[in-house]
């Protein structure tokens, strides 16, 4: 539902907005129905928190995307009676996204209560909130306890899927989505005749996943947006020269220069 809605946003193509804004209602709508609430608030149980935390209640993923997607759509104008009648009532019942403390500060948490209290897996879900769904980052609120929840982070990985470059870059931290790039970009497979078949990583080789998690934190060290407002260089370094033209929506596109800083 959030990359629909991006998706309509950046390009101005509206000519599927009619089946794409039915999906985004059904999906809303399976959360509204499926779930009881608890003094108006959903209780989002049993779910999984990505792959990790595979028992839980209220997991931050789902819980953050129903909040951006719920935002967005704030603003969005002719929308259908039924979708605007859901509106209504479900951001008031989408839980705030969990906390906890760790070592001493407070940090987002991958969800509100760990049944299995094992990790299944080596994925970061508390900050899904950053990315995809842009609920912090540069410019936003708390900040702060953003930053320390990708220090605190129980899992840290190089290349594959693993969203740590996008997160450093939208969170501001230079010299991490700089250690990233650098790092990953040399990670070849030593089996394939193509540099750009990176791995072996988590799956596969060759591994689109990293190409593209390389693509998302140049493009966010580069430039991000929020709305109408385009932050250059946000997680850029004074070293390395740049010539850059990126495009923000349709028929709209930033061009930036860094020379010698």
């Amino acid at each position: 539902s959030w990359m629909m809605l991006k998706y309509m946003k950046a390009s101005g193509d509206m000519s599927r907005r009619g089946r794409m804004l039915e999906f985004v209602e059904k999906t809303l709508l399976f959360f509204d129905r499926h779930f009881d609430k608890l003094d108006g608030k959903l209780v989002m149980y049993p779910v999984s928190s990505l792959e990790t935390w595979q028992v839980c209640v209220n997991d931050a993923p789902d819980i953050a995307g129903l909040k951006a997607v719920c935002t967005e759509l704030a603003g969005w104008e002719e929308l259908p009676p039924s979708l605007q009648e859901l509106l209504r009532e479900l951001p008031a019942a989408v839980p705030d996204l969990p906390v906890e403390m760790k070592n001493g500060r407070r940090v987002l948490s991958p969800c509100e209560i760990r049944i299995d209290q094992k990790a299944r897996n080596s994925e970061n879900p508390e900050l899904y909130a950053v990315f995809p769904y842009e609920l912090y980052g540069l410019g936003k609120p708390e900040l702060d306890m953003a930053r320390l929840t990708y220090e605190q982070r129980l899992f840290r990985h190089d290349g594959g899927w693993s969203q740590d470059p996008v997160d450093a870059a939208l969170l501001g931290l230079t010299e991490e989505a700089v250690k990233h790039m650098v790092r990953q970009s040399g990670m070849k497979d030593k089996r394939a005749l193509f540099p750009a078949f990176w791995g072996p990583n988590f799956d596969e080789t060759p591994d689109q996943d990293h190409g593209c998690m390389m693509q998302l934190c140049l493009i966010n060290m580069l430039l991000q947006t929020d709305g109408d407002s385009y932050t250059a260089f946000p997680a850029w370094p004074k070293k390395w020269d740049v010539a850059f033209r990126l495009p923000v929506k349709k028929n709209v596109y930033v061009r930036g220069t860094q020379t010698e800083g």
